[in-house]
């Protein structure tokens, strides 16, 4: 096994700051010594896999995600510039969607005002409509991420601004589970980390542990995940004799909050 590949997918799950020497360097930084430190402790406390359902792989104690920032790789920073945003708004459809509803607020406002404008100045209804017509074909259509983009950089200041201070409120808040969990990261939650976490190792270390990876169990499924096919107690047996720093414990729950919402159609 690669230690520091290893290492690297520890990493991805959150636990390389728990190594002293991965703490101080950083993965790309460690010399021999420090990776003979970070092997070690992880020697001393192995990657510990919870097995729920009797075969769903989760990352024991793995932190539940609370906001968007949590489960999107995004940052309050992409708010910062409306290059930057508009940017965004392909890799991210939920933020895509979040924006375009922002831009159908700001575009009834608009209309709102200039019609009671030009309805002052006693216009003939037939002007007023034409130009609420003009006015309304300069807001993009939402369904369009590639539209929304290019609205967002023209808009004026004072415009953008209140867009990004709407985005990052959005950031902030509790995703949608229902709407937006098929865009989450792979990290953000324990079961979806697990999968990322094997989807890095050998074959032979998950045919050897009894891994499977299954990615939907018929068409149209959603239920992703690492499962382990193995009774636990061999599975660690065959790790402890390999080398391979993974232990797995059964869960005390049967099914967690997680696997309810993302994998309801598992039996």
């Amino acid at each position: 096994m690669d230690r520091r590949e290893f290492l690297i997918a520890v990493a991805g799950i959150g636990m390389a700051s728990l190594l002293p020497s991965v703490a101080r360097s950083g993965l790309t930084d460690l010399d021999e010594a420090a990776l003979d430190e970070a092997w070690q402790a992880l020697e001393q406390s192995p990657v510990e896999f919870e097995v729920e359902n009797g075969r769903t792989l989760v990352i024991a104690d793995y932190p539940a995600p609370k906001t968007r920032l949590d489960v999107f790789n995004l940052s309050e920073s992409c708010a910062s510039s409306a290059q930057e945003l508009a940017w965004e708004l392909d890799c991210c459809p939920p933020l895509a969607w979040h924006v375009g509803s922002v831009s159908e607020d700001l575009r009834a406002e608009a209309l709102y005002y200039l019609e009671e404008k030009l309805e002052e100045l006693e216009l003939p209804r037939q002007e007023i409509d034409r130009q609420l017509a003009a006015e309304e074909a300069k807001w993009p259509d939402i369904d369009d991420a590639d539209a929304v983009a290019e609205w967002l950089e023209r808009i004026d200041d004072k415009a953008f601004a209140y867009v990004a201070e709407s985005v990052r409120e959005w950031l902030r808040a509790e995703p949608n589970w229902r709407w937006e969990e098929d865009y989450f990261s792979d990290y953000a939650h324990g079961q979806s980390a697990a999968l990322a976490f094997f989807r890095q190792q050998p074959y032979e270390v998950l045919e050897a542990l009894g891994v499977e990876i299954i990615e939907g169990e018929c068409p149209g499924s959603t239920y992703f995940a690492a499962e382990l096919r193995r009774d636990i107690a061999d599975a660690n047996r065959l790790a402890v004799e390999m080398g391979v720093l993974i232990r797995f414990s059964a869960s005390t729950c049967m099914t967690s909050a997680h696997l309810r919402i993302k994998g309801s159609d598992h039996p």
